[in-house]
C-alpha cells in the first residue's frame, strides 16, 4: 500500500519571523522529583490536573474549527513520560482539545518504560477506548503495542517511534531543524573563535532511532556543513535523564576536556551536562559569548530559557517543540481513524516539525509568549533574570 504523508506545522513568532515547528523528548525536574512522581498513579485524568488552566481559557473557536465534533468517544493517550515539561503540556493540550470537541480523554503515563507502555495500552483497551495515541519507548515497544491494538481491533497511532508493522504514524520530522541548529551553532563559534576547531560532545538517547538520527546526528551534520574540520569527540547516552546527563558531563570533562560544543537531545540532557560543567568552573559566558564551550539544547522549556537569556551562561540555542500543535495533530489523527478516513492498518503518516530559537535572534518577549502559549507557563522570564 502506498504511504500517504502529510505535513502539519504550527506558527509562532521567533525573532522577527513567523516559523513552523513542533515536538521532542521533553524536560523535567530533578531525579528525586521524577522518582516521587513515578510512584503516583499512571492515570493523569481530570482530578490530577485540577490546578492547570481550564479549557475555556486555553482554546478559542479558531483552534477548534478543524476538529470534527465528537459524541463522547473515548480517546486514549499514553504519554512518553508525564514528568517531563513537554509531555505535561502535550497531555494538557490533548485533554483540552478532546474535551472541547466532545470526546472523553483518558491519559496514562508510559513512564519511559516499555512494559508500562504495553500495560497502559492493554488498560485503555479494557476501558473501551475507541482509539489510542502513544509515543512508544522504542521501535520494539512500538511493534508490541501495535500488535496488541490490532489483535483487539482498536485503532492505534504511534508518535516518534514507529513499528515495522503498518500502522498510522505521526512523524516528528526534525532533521531540517536540527541541521539548522547545528549550522547556527557553528557559525557563532566561528564568529567568536575563528582559529579554534569545533570539538563536539553529544548527549544522545540511542534507544530512539528517530532521536539519534534526526537530532543527534543531524545536529552534527549541520555543524560540519559549516565547519568541515569539526569532529565529534564523544557520544554518550544520557537516557534523557537530568542525573544521567550530569554524569555524562562529568565524563566529558575527564576524558575529553578539549570539547568546546555540547549538544543535548532534550532539556534534561543539556541542562544535566551543563550543571556538570558549571560545577567544574566551565559552562560560562561573558556578555552572551561562551568562554570555553557552547551548549545547545532541545525542547524550549522554561529552564532552558532562563539559561539562554542569562548572559553568563554558555547555553545559547535550542530547538523548540510545540506541544499544542502536536497534541492537536494527535487528536485529529485519532478522529480520522475512528471515522474510517484512515485505515488503522495502513502506512498513513503525518509530519510535525520544530524551530530554532536563540539568544541573538529571538527576543525575550517572543520566548515568553512561546512559553505561555505552548507550555501554560506563568513564569515571568524577565523577572527570573532580574531584568
Amino acid at each position: 500500500m502506498r504511504k500517504k504523508v502529510m505535513r502539519v506545522t504550527a506558527g509562532i513568532v521567533a525573532g522577527a519571523l513567523v516559523c513552523s515547528f513542533a515536538m521532542g523528548c521533553g524536560s523535567g525536574g530533578t531525579q528525586a522529583e521524577n522518582d516521587a512522581a513515578n510512584d503516583a498513579s499512571n492515570d493523569v485524568s481530570n482530578e490530577e490536573t485540577a490546578q492547570e488552566p481550564e479549557t475555556a481559557d486555553t482554546l478559542q473557536s479558531e483552534d477548534l474549527k478543524d476538529i470534527p465534533k465528537g459524541n463522547g468517544e473515548i480517546v486514549g493517550k499514553v504519554s512518553f513520560n508525564i514528568n517531563e515539561a513537554y509531555h505535561q503540556a502535550e497531555c494538557k493540550w490533548f485533554e483540552d482539545y478532546a474535551k472541547a470537541s466532545g470526546y472523553d480523554p483518558i491519559i496514562l503515563d508510559g513512564a519511559a518504560d516499555s512494559e508500562t507502555m504495553l500495560n497502559s495500552v492493554q488498560d485503555l483497551i479494557s476501558k473501551k477506548a475507541d482509539a489510542i495515541m502513544i509515543q512508544p519507548a522504542d521501535s520494539a515497544n512500538a511493534e508490541a503495542v501495535v500488535q496488541e491494538a490490532h489483535n483487539a481491533n482498536v485503532p492505534l497511532a504511534t508518535f516518534v517511534n514507529k513499528a515495522e508493522t503498518s500502522n498510522p504514524h505521526v512523524r516528528l520530522y526534525e532533521t531540517p531543524s536540527a541541521e539548522e541548529l547545528g549550522k547556527a551553532a557553528a557559525q557563532k563559534w566561528q564568529e567568536w573563535y575563528p582559529d579554534q576547531k569545533i570539538v563536539m560532545a553529544i548527549i544522545d538517547y540511542p534507544a530512539s532511532q528517530q532521536v539519534h538520527e534526526e537530532r543527534a546526528m543531524a545536529f552534527a551534520n549541520g555543524v560540519k556543513s559549516v565547519a568541515a574540520d569539526a569532529e565529534v569527540a564523544v557520544v554518550l547516552d544520557g537516557e534523557a535523564s537530568r542525573d544521567k546527563s550530569m554524569s555524562c558531563g562529568e565524563d566529558i570533562l575527564q576524558s575529553h576536556p578539549e570539547v568546546n560544543m555540547v549538544y543535548g537531545i532534550n532539556a534534561n540532557s543539556v541542562l544535566g551536562a551543563l550543571a556538570a560543567f558549571e560545577a567544574a568552573g566551565r559552562g560560562t559566558a561573558k556578555d552572551g559569548i561562551p568562554q570555553t564551550e557552547l551548549f545547545v539544547g532541545t525542547d524550549g522549556s522554561e529552564q532552558e530559557a532562563i539559561k539562554i537569556y542569562d548572559p553568563e551562561s554558555a547555553l545559547k540555542l535550542t530547538m523548540a517543540l510545540s506541544p499544542k500543535n502536536n497534541a492537536k495533530v494527535h487528536l485529529q489523527t485519532l478522529i480520522k481513524m475512528m471515522n474510517g478516513e484512515i485505515d488503522a492498518t495502513s502506512d498513513y503518516e503525518v509530519e510535525v516539525t520544530d524551530v530554532v530559537m536563540d539568544y541573538w535572534n529571538t527576543s525575550i518577549d517572543d520566548f515568553q509568549k512561546f512559553l505561555e502559549e505552548e507550555y501554560f507557563s506563568t513564569m515571568d522570564l524577565k523577572a527570573e533574570l532580574g531584568i
